[in-house]
């Protein structure tokens, strides 16, 4: 799945999101997802995150949340900043 939209029963859309992948490796590079949700008791339609993916050779090394507030609040926490936010063992679990 490349880009996605999500509606409720009137067709309005409630939910997008949008993925870029690697070429060659098919990983996820970036991932977009925007919805309805309040800000300040007012709905209305926001980014949610803008998610930017990391690998060291095929081994997801980090994300890295590119979005500010309001937004960042609803997505993805990525509370490590620095270094790598995945470990892998000996045979690479």
């Amino acid at each position: 799945m490349k880009n996605a939209v999500y509606s409720d029963a009137a067709g309005m859309g409630i939910y997008s999101m949008e993925v870029t992948y690697t070429p060659g490796f098919n990983q996820i590079a970036k991932l977009k997802r925007s919805g309805s949700y309040a800000v300040k008791g007012i709905p209305s339609y926001h980014k949610i995150e803008d998610l930017v993916y990391t690998y060291n050779g095929y081994r997801l090394s980090s994300v890295t949340e590119n979005l500010t507030l309001p937004g960042k609040n609803y997505g993805f926490y990525g509370g490590n900043t620095i270094g790598n936010d995945y470990l892998y063992n000996a045979v690479g679990n």
